[in-house]
Formats: structure tokens, sequence, C-alpha cells
């Protein structure tokens, strides 16, 4: 290909657009890896402490008669209820 001025670059450049790939399963039935290694490289979120995520639901739930009538919550009396820092 050098012999013909055609030039390549080191790395493929994957560029596909998501109805192409919808249509692609369609025809093939198969799913389409752009990237076969992507796996090793992504990093996982830690999981929030349940403990945490059921303060910050019942946090919300005391807030949100105040926001559905309108009207500011009162936030730092909320988180002590709760027992949340602000």
């Amino acid at each position: 290909m050098a012999k013909f001025g055609i030039t390549q670059d080191e790395y493929p450049q994957i560029r596909i657009h998501l109805p192409m790939l919808t249509t692609i399963k369609k025809i093939l039935g198969t799913e389409i890896i752009l990237n076969e290694y992507e796996e090793y490289f992504q990093k996982a979120a830690p999981e929030p402490e349940s403990g945490e995520i059921n303060k910050l639901n019942e946090l919300i739930t005391l807030l949100f008669p105040a926001l559905n009538a309108g009207h500011t919550p009162d936030i730092e009396a909320a988180a002590k209820k709760v027992v949340i820092s602000v």
C-alpha cells in the first residue's frame, strides 16, 4: 500500500453510529465488538454503602412534600432528622 501512497494509522479508527450498529445486529444477528480489550481497561465504580443510600432516600422523602407544595425545603432540618451531614 505504501508504494501507492496510501498510509495507514498505527491505531485503527473506529467510528460507527448507533443506527448502523443496530442495523448490523438485525442483519447479521450478532453483536459487533468494536474494542475487544475494552473490558480490561474499565474501572468499576465502588458500591456505596446501603446505609448511606437509605439515609439519602429518607432525606429525599422528607424534602419532597415541601418541593411539591412549591416551598423551599429546610434541608438542614431534614438532614438533622436523618443524621446526615450537609
